[in-house]
């Protein structure tokens, strides 16, 4: 579920770390060709060593994959990053293009990816094509899901009712589900508790090539912290 806050003029959401998280409107097709793909491409192709223990990482080479689907894919990742990132800036504050680079990942039982983050970027993704999990496995409710921590040291000592500070942020990986944060959170996954494989899909975006839009009135907020 997700809703909408207007904050109003007065209220400054400082330090706040926007995620997005949504379904692809047509996963059920697409999913079982990059299974497909993907897991075709792990016979072939050597593990690069990153942050992953004992799962398969591919180069860095996704996007020029021979796969119809990929394109539904980028196509929304790129849609995604524009409305994480007219949120995070503002559309009418910039434009310019987007850089973007994507690996898979093929995860079995007991691997996992150490904590880390993504230099040299803005935004970063995981795509979910399979969640790994087959009828009859034990439930896990912590199994292959992605932590994201909060990197506000001292957020974990507050007990504010409400908890409105939140702290680690979970995702359970869900067939086409795509979570896209800013790159240098640092993050992790648990290990996978599934007899199936857990597919992924990760990205990687810059903003290029970006132009500031034409200076208008200041509201009350830019005016005193612009």
């Amino acid at each position: 579920m997700s809703r909408t806050v207007d904050v109003g003029d007065d209220i400054l959401l400082s330090f706040s770390t926007p995620v997005l998280a949504r379904l692809h409107p047509d996963y059920q097709t697409i999913n079982p060709f990059l299974i497909e793909a993907i897991l075709g491409r792990e016979r072939d192709c050597a593990s690069i060593s990153k942050s992953n223990v004992g799962s398969w990482h591919s180069p860095s080479d996704f996007l020029q994959w021979d796969c119809a689907e990929i394109a539904s894919v980028v196509e929304f990742f790129s849609r995604s990053v524009k409305t994480l990132n007219d949120y995070a800036v503002g559309p009418e504050k910039q434009s310019g293009d987007m850089d973007a680079s994507a690996w898979a990942n093929v995860s079995r039982a007991g691997h996992y990816h150490q904590p880390h983050h993504h230099p040299d970027s803005d935004w970063s993704a995981v795509y979910y094509v399979d969640d790994g999990m087959r009828t009859g496995d034990e439930p896990d409710e912590l199994s292959g899901r992605i932590e994201i921590m909060d990197p506000r040291t001292g957020v974990s000592m507050l007990n504010t009712p409400g908890q409105p500070f939140l702290g680690n942020l979970q995702f359970r990986p869900q067939p086409g589900l795509i979570v896209i944060f800013p790159s240098w959170l640092t993050h992790y996954v648990h290990p996978h508790a599934g007899t199936g494989e857990r597919i992924s899909i990760a990205f990687n975006a810059k903003m290029v090539n970006v132009v500031p839009a034409a200076k208008k009135k200041k509201s009350l907020k830019e005016s005193l912290f612009g």
